[in-house]
């Protein structure tokens, strides 16, 4: 019986990780910079979790860059996702890419919004719609058959929908499961979701609460949680470039813990105490500036555990574990057959924007924006 339970275990052990691959674990292409964009956070330096710094305001001219959306607006999100898990001392598990498309529907808007305190913090909040309408995996190594059954089980998201509340900062509070297949999901089911979802949570993007011009640099933290794991991240924006249309921001960002005891990783019912933690992520992300709806983006993260425990032998054990997430995504504002001048434009300023050779605003460009 015993047998029996540990494969069950380690079943939906796979099934989270997978989920939290393909459902916004935050990451980026390793197309990203190799040389960072804005300057390294300062340890010691972090702001109070929530609060937004402005480090310089940059150069002239400043504009607010702000968060407006309204009741039934739409927007969509094309994700691509990769990540790796392993133990340093053997070669990393390299997940399926996930690649998936969330349609977005405003239901409250920064006319309208829900107002709750949390934390201390009063928070105006839009609150939005996703419903997944694609989802797929593919990897040019796994058998043929296992990714057809892997495809068939997660085709059944197919039509997931999910409720979050959004700050006027960007800042994700909370994303919950809504509905699967049309239906309320049994609260097993819901719970893994809630848990793949709580990801997005960590997406590490704020929109500066002044007006900010090119070379602008704000920072901000953040308490997260992953694989039992309670953290802080930490992360450094700089405004790379700036049009009427468009605002290009760099990220970069760390995470780290104190001493805790944290359920084991790969090695279900056994708990292990984390004695260091890694962490470093960085990429940029293009918005719209009329509703600071992602354009463009590119992350990736790395992170590393050192852990010990002792095992089932009755030995201490030590390992240092490895993450490693990627992540691509494209947006558009408006819908897919809105032939509107609004729609049209926002697509096109994601199409140049993702383009990581894409130069910086030019003067020009600025000049016609201060107009």
């Amino acid at each position: 019986m015993h047998s029996g339970t540990r494969p069950r275990a380690e079943r939906r052990r796979v099934v989270r990780a997978l989920l939290v691959l393909a459902l916004f674990a935050p990451g980026c292409d390793t197309m990203c910079r190799k040389k960072p964009v804005g300057s390294a956070p300062d340890a010691g330096a972090e702001p109070a979790p929530g609060a937004v710094e402005v480090l310089s305001q940059g150069a002239e001219p400043r504009f607010k860059l702000e968060l407006g959306r309204w009741a039934g607006l739409v927007y969509e999100l094309e994700t691509e996702s990769d990540g790796s898990f392993g133990r340093s001392d053997m070669p990393p598990a390299k997940a399926p890419t996930s690649s998936l498309r969330l349609n977005v529907e405003v239901q409250r808007g920064t006319a309208d919004p829900v107002v709750e305190e949390r934390d201390g913090r009063k928070l105006r909040m839009v609150d939005e719609r996703a419903t997944l309408e694609r989802i797929e995996l593919s990897s040019p190594t796994a058998p043929a058959d296992f990714l057809a059954k892997l495809n068939a089980a997660f085709g059944l998201l197919k039509g997931l929908t999910t409720r979050s509340l959004v700050a006027e900062n960007g800042e994700i509070i909370s994303v919950t499961t809504e509905n699967v297949g049309g239906v309320v999901p049994p609260p097993e089911i819901k719970k893994i979701l809630d848990e793949a979802l709580s990801g997005q949570r960590y997406f590490p993007f704020r929109l500066p609460p002044e007006p900010v011009g090119v070379g602008a640099r704000w920072r901000f933290s953040a308490p997260m949680e992953a694989r039992g794991v309670k953290a802080l991240q930490i992360a450094d924006a700089t405004l790379i470039a700036l049009t009427k249309k468009t605002a290009r921001i760099g990220i970069r960002a760390r995470h780290q813990a104190p001493r805790q005891e944290v359920p084991h990783p790969t090695e279900p019912g056994l708990t292990a105490t984390l004695a260091n933690l890694r962490g470093d992520a960085d990429g940029e992300i293009t918005i719209d500036r009329l509703t600071a709806c992602i354009l463009s983006a590119r992350f990736s993260s790395t992170s590393f555990l050192t852990m010990t425990w002792v095992g089932q032998d009755g030995h201490d054990q030590t390992a240092t574990f490895m993450q490693a997430q990627v992540q691509r995504m494209r947006g558009h504002v408006g819908p897919r057959d809105d032939a509107g001048a609004d729609a049209g434009d926002a697509q096109a300023g994601s199409a140049d924007a993702g383009d990581a050779s894409a130069p910086a605003a030019t003067e020009d460009e600025d000049e016609d924006d201060s107009q």
